[in-house]
């Protein structure tokens, strides 16, 4: 999308379906690269935490 390319062109660069796509693209609009850059970033340590057995899994889920 911040390359300026359509739904059906991102669409066949993920080979995923255009509804798929157009749904992702609607959502994706509401959040802006560096907020989903720091989702992911926590959303790593917790797995990590799981994973070490730090944190308990149905708690960090």
């Amino acid at each position: 999308m911040d390359q300026g390319k359509g739904k059906q062109e991102i669409a066949k660069t993920l080979s995923a379906h255009p509804y798929r796509t157009q749904i992702a693209m609607g959502n994706a609009r509401r959040f802006d690269s560096l907020r989903l850059m720091d989702l992911l970033e926590q959303m790593a340590h917790l797995e990590q935490g799981m994973k070490k057995g730090q944190l308990d899994k149905d708690q960090g889920f």
